[in-house]
């Protein structure tokens, strides 16, 4: 899944954010987007149409992550590559 700046712009983030400031944001967009959090007397309408923004949270927030960690993943590799010798 490719990142895209929308992604950062849903959480409320910049791409340069860090990992804890992705997943603060993320806690807290989502809580917001929530239709089962806070009142109870919205209509089916905007609870439809939370739910949409809470999935779009959710995707972006897993699309950054799921990013994040193959960076890291290769990093490491291209480190361990080269402890062993091969470059």
């Amino acid at each position: 899944m490719v990142v895209m700046a929308g992604d950062y712009e849903v959480l409320g983030v910049t791409p340069k954010a860090t990992g804890p400031e992705i997943d603060r944001a993320y806690r807290r967009t989502a809580a917001e987007k929530n239709p089962s959090f806070g009142r109870a007397d919205i209509s089916p309408a905007e609870a439809r149409r939370r739910s949409e923004e809470l999935r779009k949270v959710i995707e972006a927030h897993d699309a950054i992550t799921r990013r994040r960690e193959q960076l890291i993943a290769a990093i490491q590799g291209k480190i361990k590559g080269i402890k062993q010798g091969a470059v």
